[in-house]
């Protein structure tokens, strides 16, 4: 299906009395589709849990961060501008709420720079509407993990984790179950996807996938 080179992970509490923590691992497929990869059951939740799931972007949870760096350190590491969004708000609350859209609007534009010149512009365009805003981005936000100029690597334009969230909202219902109803529920839905996406992709008559092709027609 020509999946593309990143990885969305993320984690869910498990509803049941054990209190099981459910890791996923999502990723996306060569016409934009979801491409759910494989997922594992922690008993604990901590920075050591996360060891062995390799991810590229994330809502940057300081356990998935630090395991990154520790046990991948050449890998690439995405966050996510949702969250991004949340701690900028947060942090620089004092700020009119007209005066925080209007810079999150900049910074958007910051984090879209793929040229010097677009990232320079931005960041500039920042700076002259507010410096609070532009010194908490440039000393606080780990810009060099969000920024598509400044993260090294294809990102393909992902900017959001919300294909990892989308995984925990396929399993919703699976959330309250026992480990292996969990596990029977997860790899069921994952076969019927895979099922799905063969008999799509069966029909296609090109090498390139539909929306690629949308693109380069």
């Amino acid at each position: 299906m020509g999946c593309r080179p990143l990885l969305f992970v993320d984690r869910t509490h498990l509803l049941g009395k054990y209190g099981w923590i459910l890791l996923g691992a999502t990723g996306k497929d060569g016409n934009k589709g979801i491409f759910h990869i494989t997922f594992a059951v922690e008993a604990l939740y901590g920075e050591d849990d996360y060891e062995e799931v390799i991810t590229f972007i994330s809502d940057q949870s300081k356990g998935l961060a630090n395991a990154v760096a520790r046990v991948l350190p050449s890998s690439l590491h995405g966050y996510c501008l949702c969250h991004l969004e949340a701690n900028f708000m947060k942090a620089n609350g004092r700020l009119e709420k007209s005066l925080k859209e209007q810079c999150w609007a900049v910074i958007k534009k910051i984090a879209y720079a793929y040229t010097s010149k677009e990232f320079d512009d931005a960041f500039s365009e920042l700076a002259a509407i507010s410096a609070n805003a532009h010194d908490w981005l440039l000393h606080n936000s780990d810009i060099n993990h969000w920024c598509n100029y400044l993260l090294k690597g294809m990102r393909c334009y992902e900017i959001y984790s919300n294909v990892a969230e989308s995984f925990n909202v396929c399993i919703k219902e699976a959330r309250h179950l026992l480990i292996m109803s969990v596990v029977n529920t997860i790899w069921f839905k994952l076969m019927n996807m895979l099922s799905e996406l063969r008999k799509m992709a069966a029909i296609w008559d090109t090498y390139l996938c539909p929306e690629i092709r949308k693109k380069v027609e």
